[in-house]
């Protein structure tokens, strides 16, 4: 526990540390990470879908990640999507190992884009 800043509250510092986190990029076909933490491996399913894997897993499923992406399309409409990868309404792949991932814009199917990350927050195993 350390002493919040300017009074006495105080923070458990292990649970507000991000778990796992990537910076990687999908534009080129094949999707490269450039910089990670706790990421052993990103597979590239297709057209903005991939599949992330923990060096470390995770302790449970109940873990929250954050996505982000760059909007590559010049045109100021363009809205980006993305979240966990689903199938009939269940995600296809959320486990202690992995997770996978669908990118896409509002309009449009699935899209690569040239700069994706995901942060994670959880308890490690």
């Amino acid at each position: 526990l350390v002493t919040g800043e300017g009074n006495s509250t105080t923070t458990n510092l292990q649970q507000g540390l991000a778990k796992s986190w990537f910076r990687a990029d999908g534009g080129a076909g094949t999707v490269v990470i450039g910089d990670s933490l706790n990421k052993s491996a990103i597979a590239d399913n297709g057209t903005g879908q991939y599949t992330l894997t923990y060096t470390n897993n995770m302790a449970s499923t109940n873990y929250t990640q954050a996505w982000d992406q760059k909007i590559d399309n010049a045109t100021n409409a363009e809205t980006n999507l993305c979240g966990l990868w689903s199938s009939s309404g269940a995600v296809g792949v959320k486990t202690t190992s992995q997770y996978k991932v669908n990118s896409q814009d509002l309009t449009s199917a699935q899209e690569d884009h040239s700069q994706v990350g995901s942060i994670v927050m959880g308890d490690l195993a």
